[in-house]
């Protein structure tokens, strides 16, 4: 299972990419992540100036009968 990279991680990628003048391809070398993560983090970090995980809260998941009966 792949592991989460920390905020910190990702932001300085994003600033090196944005303040470089290197194409994404060069900077995934540098640091090692994949193209499409990257331009992910760019993405949101143009839109939202943030690029911290969303925290989901946590519900619980009932069995009923229409469940079973499915």
């Amino acid at each position: 299972m792949p592991t989460h990279k920390s905020s910190d991680y990702k932001l300085s990628a994003v600033k090196y990419y944005l303040s470089h003048s290197k194409n994404h391809v060069q900077t995934c070398k540098i640091f090692g992540c994949s193209e499409r993560s990257l331009m992910r983090w760019v993405d949101k970090y143009k839109s939202t100036n943030n690029i911290t995980r969303k925290k989901r809260d946590y519900t619980s998941y009932k069995i009923t009968n229409s469940h079973i009966l499915y």
